[in-house]
């Protein structure tokens, strides 16, 4: 064999190792990525969670206001027509 030869088949086969070992080396990264992207996906889901039952607790407090509100109203109204009435 040619020393030209030889030195490609060196080459190449180092190449070929070093190219091997990245792709091992990628593929243990991107499964690392892969855990911490589910795991990230579990905490944003528990914060969508609570902001959700936040959100539903903040209109169930918002229609208990307004209620008490008409209640008010009600009551204003029943009472200046009572006091119409007496004043009649």
């Amino acid at each position: 064999m040619d020393t030209l030869q030889i030195l490609l088949v060196i080459v190449l086969s180092l190449t070929t190792l070093i190219l091997t070992i990245v792709g091992i080396q990628l593929m243990f990264v991107l499964t690392e990525a892969r855990s911490a992207l589910k795991k990230l996906n579990k905490i944003i889901h528990s914060f969508d969670t609570v902001g959700m039952n936040l959100h539903q607790g903040l209109g169930e407090i918002a229609g208990f206001i307004n209620g008490i509100k008409s209640v008010i109203k009600i009551l204003e109204v029943t009472s200046s027509k009572k006091n119409e009435s007496s004043k009649q």
